[in-house]
């Protein structure tokens, strides 16, 4: 499978090089702006792919200002060298210069240096009885009320879905279902959505769903409010905002008993699983930045630590934790300088959940100018990469990957659980705010 995989690899590279074929130029006379003109438009040509061979590597303008760090295993496109540099474009259409002795076409598909401090070791204490796992085929179901989820369960009653994503704590720092836990440390977070959260679920399980606890876990506006010595902050200490919102630091083991303390509550309500999303840090966070780092961890050595304090304190010890992470994380050996990097993850949750939302893809990413029109093609490529990387890890998570739901139709998610299935995923969880899933013809 390795070699397949590597040999699909180089045939996918050799692919996406510029043909070298003649230029014909028609008689008569060319003036000296054609030429120009016509090396300039050259230039916006790619005509290769590399991949960086260094974390953080200075991608750099024409006047030697430093335009972003490119992480380890970042794919790049190649234009042009001059003496000891070359021209490239990074995923997000960055164009600057880097040194050439740091891209190369070799891409890494097993770890020679493990990330500092990340454990990749055999994690024994994910031996739980997994033959008694429900494959699950799931929807997330948005906190617009008990009757939104009524009818969002009536629409779906005759699809395959047997798993419903509810949340717990949300994206505003709010606690949906009753909880000791936010009266005690955050009260205004307590705001009991649903009247009787018990009977709720009772209702849902009986009618035969598997139910999954979304608890975003840093990204908590109200708790970092509450505990401003303790948040993400400037080094003038004003509190970093991130996608709007005030961030928790990972590193900040408070934090960690809280949303311990918000799993266990909501196993004991009756959840089968505790999914973590947003775990990671913000994406505009910078090491200078005050964030609590007492014990001078890494970014991904505090993540992966996060989850094995979870695994190791829960009262269920065999109930499932899962976590949400960037689909480009399954590409990128780093850990895309928010925390998250495949193996370590992998290593120490039940099962990984990537995002793989071909719209989240850039113009270029696998070769397509419009990812988002290829749903078959993108989650096919983003498998391979997730099963390879899974390949890595001694006790490796189930992959249950994130679809794409909102302006699709039927057939293109098809496509995506397609992709899916003819790489051996039996699971998928359905992303759609608005609830608007089909109501039939879903695979």
């Amino acid at each position: 499978m390795r070699k397949m995989l590597v040999f699909l690899l180089l045939v996918f590279l050799a692919g996406c090089s510029e043909p070298q074929g003649s230029i014909s130029i028609k008689q008569g006379s060319i003036t000296e702006g054609q030429i120009q003109n016509y090396q300039i438009e050259k230039e916006r040509i790619p005509r290769e792919y590399a991949y960086t061979q260094e974390n953080l590597v200075a991608l750099q303008s024409d006047d030697g200002q430093t335009i972003r760090k490119l992480n380890f295993q970042e794919r790049v496109f190649v234009f042009r060298k001059k003496a000891d540099q070359t021209l490239v474009m990074d995923q997000y259409g960055n164009r600057g210069w880097v040194n050439q002795d740091v891209i190369s076409k070799r891409f890494v598909f097993d770890i020679d240096l493990p990330l500092e401090g990340v454990n990749y070791n055999l994690y024994t204490v994910k031996d739980k009885p997994y033959g008694n796992y429900t494959k699950t085929k799931g929807i997330y179901i948005a906190p617009y009320g008990e009757e939104f989820i009524d009818e969002t369960v009536e629409r779906v009653k005759d699809t395959p879905i047997n798993a419903l994503v509810l949340d717990y704590h949300d994206d505003n720092g709010f606690v949906l279902f009753d909880s000791n836990a936010a009266k005690a440390k955050v009260p205004e977070a307590n705001i009991e959505l649903y009247e009787d959260g018990g009977a709720l679920i009772k209702k849902l399980k009986d009618k035969g769903y598997y139910l999954i606890a979304r608890i975003v876990a840093f990204k908590d506006p109200l708790f970092a409010e509450r505990n401003k010595d303790r948040a993400i902050r400037h080094a003038d200490g004003t509190l970093l905002i991130s996608d709007g919102l005030y961030w928790n630091s990972p590193y900040d083991r408070n934090v960690w008993e809280y949303l311990l303390e918000l799993s266990n509550e909501a196993l004991e309500l009756g959840f089968d699983e505790i999914q973590f999303d947003y775990v990671r840090f913000p994406d505009n966070f910078d090491s200078d930045m005050l964030a609590l780092n007492e014990r001078d961890e890494t970014r991904a050595e505090a993540i992966q630590k996060f989850i094995m304090y979870i695994q190791a304190n829960l009262n269920k010890k065999d109930a499932i934790i899962s976590a949400d992470v960037f689909g480009w994380v399954a590409v990128e050996i780093a850990d895309v300088t928010i925390g998250q990097q495949w193996e370590a993850l992998s290593n120490v949750v039940d099962v990984i959940s990537p995002m793989f939302y071909p719209s989240l893809y850039g113009s270029g990413v696998f070769d397509f100018d419009d990812p988002e029109a290829h749903p078959y093609e993108v989650l096919k490529i983003s498998m391979e990469y997730a099963l390879q990387r899974n390949s890595n890890v001694k006790t490796a998570a189930i992959i249950r990957p994130w679809l794409q739901a909102w302006n699709y139709t039927t057939e293109q998610i098809n496509l995506q659980i397609k992709a899916l299935e003819e790489a051996g995923i039996e699971e998928y969880l359905l992303w759609q705010v608005l609830g608007d899933y089909p109501t039939k013809g879903l695979n």
